[in-house]
């Protein structure tokens, strides 16, 4: 019966569907701008501290997806927090 489920197009993605797609959505990041000091993560991205790395692997190990300096609009400004997540809430 499960294989039906694969033929049936929902009127609203599902979360994990929602999801995905906000983390595939391309954004443009801060640059480093010739910062000397930056540390990689295990996947491989740059950040800006040693602190900011420990989290990003913490959360790739446990299989959270962020974004890093994402842009976030809200109302008028655009502010860059270290790490963005999407809830399931909103």
């Amino acid at each position: 019966m499960d294989y039906k489920k694969d033929l049936i197009d929902p009127v609203l993605p599902n979360y994990d569907k929602i999801v995905q797609e906000w983390y595939k959505t391309d954004y443009k990041e801060l640059d480093f701008n010739n910062e000397n000091k930056h540390y990689l993560t295990n996947k491989g991205e740059k950040v800006r501290s040693k602190s900011e790395k420990i989290l990003a692997d913490l959360f790739s190990s446990k299989g959270i997806l962020y974004k890093y300096e994402a842009p976030l609009q809200i109302n008028n400004f655009t502010i860059y927090p270290d790490f963005t997540f999407i809830s399931p809430y909103n």
